[in-house]
């Protein structure tokens, strides 16, 4: 039985034997962690974003996205 160990975004993912699973959990967590982060932006004051080189348009635009777009 041979398992390959793979890093999806910067996590490390079994593929192989219970791979499907890994791999799901792993999707399963981007998809959260990418909705917080869009929920984190669209709470930040417009000062803010302009230090990150953002405005308002872009979160709006960014927090329209559905949780599995990137």
């Amino acid at each position: 039985m041979t398992t390959k160990i793979i890093a999806l975004h910067g996590r490390h993912v079994a593929r192989g034997t219970g791979g499907f699973i890994s791999a799901l959990v792993a999707r399963l967590l981007l998809w959260q962690e990418r909705a917080a982060e869009r929920q984190y932006l669209s709470t930040m004051a417009d000062h803010e974003l302009r230090d990150l080189g953002l405005s308002r348009a872009d979160i709006l635009q960014e927090a329209a996205k559905p949780f599995w777009r990137a």
